[in-house]
């Protein structure tokens, strides 16, 4: 059973031999995204699981949560804290900010220049069907959803 898995969603896995979990692991066609759900627990603590995320190697990191206020504080001392290249692939966002964060991660728009008889053609290929897109929405959604719950359980 050993190993992570190579496609879908996790709770609670656990990363860098057993140090720590991170709340809710997303991966698909070779891109990881680690998702920290914040809820109460200080500032410095979350940076501290961003830099964790981070360390154990997941391609972005997206620190979640319904309170604006809460992730712009974690996103300064962040910012204060993380090299400039792992601020980079770091987002902190509401729960429908990661829906709209994700398609874009798994797999972004790609643009070919060619020219065509003279002319310059720009083809720009865009990620999956609509279709596709809101079912793996729904199914990150319910993982997304299951973690809040869990980890509002425990805070209480």
């Amino acid at each position: 059973m050993g190993g992570s898995p190579r496609v879908g969603a996790s709770v609670e896995e656990r990363v860098l031999d057993g140090l720590g979990n991170v709340d809710v692991a997303l991966r698909k066609n070779g891109c990881s995204v680690a998702c920290e759900i914040v809820v109460s627990s200080p500032v410095d603590k979350e940076v501290q699981n961003l830099q964790k995320c981070l360390a154990a190697g997941f391609s972005f990191v997206a620190e979640v949560s319904t309170e604006k206020r809460r992730l712009g504080a974690v996103r300064a001392l962040a910012k204060k804290q993380l090299s400039e290249e792992d601020f980079a692939r770091t987002a902190f966002v509401s729960p429908e900010e990661l829906f709209e964060l994700l398609p874009s991660l798994e797999s972004p728009v790609t643009e070919r220049e060619n020219t065509v008889r003279g002319y310059r053609v720009r083809v720009r290929l865009k990620p999956g069907e609509q279709v596709a897109q809101e079912e793996r929405r729904g199914a990150v959604s319910a993982v997304i959803a299951k973690a809040i719950r869990r980890i509002k359980a425990t805070k209480k």
